[in-house]
Parts: structure tokens; sequence; C-alpha cells
């Protein structure tokens, strides 16, 4: 393909190769300024929304996604892109988000991360799709072991080891949750709490993707034992 390329340059005649080269370094400038300002444009939204830009992944998130391999054939260099900061209802929540390209430069998807410490200890869960299923089994054998009991809830392996605890997670409001965002991941590990979904660009959506991380939160809280809960309140 490239010997055909350059042997149809060489024949062009000389001011076409000035128009050719002109034409593709103003194409490859223009895309270039428009990614640019794409990404401008969510930092942007992302201030408005108390979030902050920050140009390296939070070493801990990094470790849980690396080790989930999460969504196959992604890779998550280290220099990543990534806004940063607090929500107001919850002041340990934090989001990350991964920026990569995806085909084409303006095709771009990204992988949006939120995560959280909570001060009660909740069970060691595991939820990924059943698209990347193999991450459970390749888990056997390490540290971060999950597998006990583990579900399939429509298109998602579940895998925890508090029985009770899962199903009443299970029981509540998570099942309809996971449909309305079929690309989750969600990693429960030394009271931290990870949800990562591959979502399209849409700047508009930050605050919707926040209140999402949020209403998952709720949700695992809310699994938790209701008479402890009742009795460290007291």
């Amino acid at each position: 393909m490239l010997a055909f390329f350059f042997g149809f340059y060489d024949q062009i005649n000389w001011p076409f190769h000035y128009f050719f080269t002109a034409f593709f370094l103003v194409a490859a400038a223009l895309f270039w300024w428009l990614d640019r300002k794409r990404g401008g444009d969510f930092r942007t939204e992302a201030q408005k929304l108390g979030l902050s830009y920050r140009a390296t992944f939070d070493p801990g998130l990094s470790e849980s996604l690396r080790g989930l391999r999460l969504l196959a054939n992604t890779t998550i260099p280290e220099d990543t892109s990534m806004v940063v900061g607090e929500v107001e209802e919850h002041p340990s929540a934090m989001f990350d988000v991964n920026f990569r390209a995806n085909g084409p430069t303006l095709a771009r998807r990204f992988l949006l991360c939120f995560t959280t410490r909570v001060p009660e200890r909740l069970p060691e869960l595991l939820v990924v799709p059943e698209s990347i299923d193999d991450t459970i089994r390749d888990m056997v054998g390490r540290e971060r072991l999950y597998v006990a009991n583990d579900w399939v809830n429509g298109h998602f392996r579940v895998a925890c080891r508090d029985r009770e605890f899962i199903d009443r997670l299970m029981s509540g409001e998570m099942p309809a949750f996971l449909q309305r965002h079929p690309t989750s991941v969600i990693e429960v590990r030394d009271r931290r709490i990870l949800l990562a979904r591959e979502v399209p660009f849409q700047p508009q959506t930050l605050a919707a993707d926040m209140d999402a991380g949020v209403q998952m939160v709720g949700l695992l809280k809310g699994a938790l034992d209701p008479p402890q809960r009742s009795a460290k309140k007291r």
C-alpha cells in the first residue's frame, strides 16, 4: 500500500506535491486542534462540577484497572489524562477519567472511573460483564481471589464471599442499575469502591455519570446487614 502511494506520489507534477503536502499538514493540524478543543471542553464542564484536571492516575486505581485488564484489549498508560475532584454530598468520592483514542481521533470514548472510600467494611465484591468474565478465572491463585459464590445476573458475573450480602444486593435495585449501565465493572476491596464504565465522550453527561456513581455506592451501603447498621448508629 505504501509503495503504491509513494509510486503514485512520484508521478504527480511537482506543483501538486506542494498542494498535497500542504493539504495533509492542514488536515492533521485541524484534527489535532479539534481533539484538543474537545478535551478542553470536557475539562471546562468538569470544572463547573468542582472537578480539576490532573495528568496521572491515582496509583491504587491504576493497579485495580490493570489487575482487571478492563475491557479486554484496553491499555492504560501511566501518563493518561484524568480529571479528579470531590462530590459535595460525598466528600470522599473521586472521579478519574481516562482519555483514550478508540479508532479515529474524533471517535473517542473514555473510561469513567468513580472511586470512594467508605467507613464500613463491605464484603469483597467483583461485578464484571460476561464479555470479560475470563477476568475472574484468570484471578485464580492470586491474593485478590474473589470466587467463592458467583451468580450470573443477565450479562454480568457477580462474585462475592458473603452470600447474604450479595443476596440482599441483588434483590434490590442493583440488577436495574447494571441493566442501565451495561459496561460497568464494580470492585469492592479494602473499604474502597470502584465503578468503571466505558462511555461516549459527552461532557454534558458528566453530571449524570457522577449521580450514577453516587447511586451505586448507596446501593452497596444499603446491602449491609440492617441490624448491624442500626447498632453502629446507636
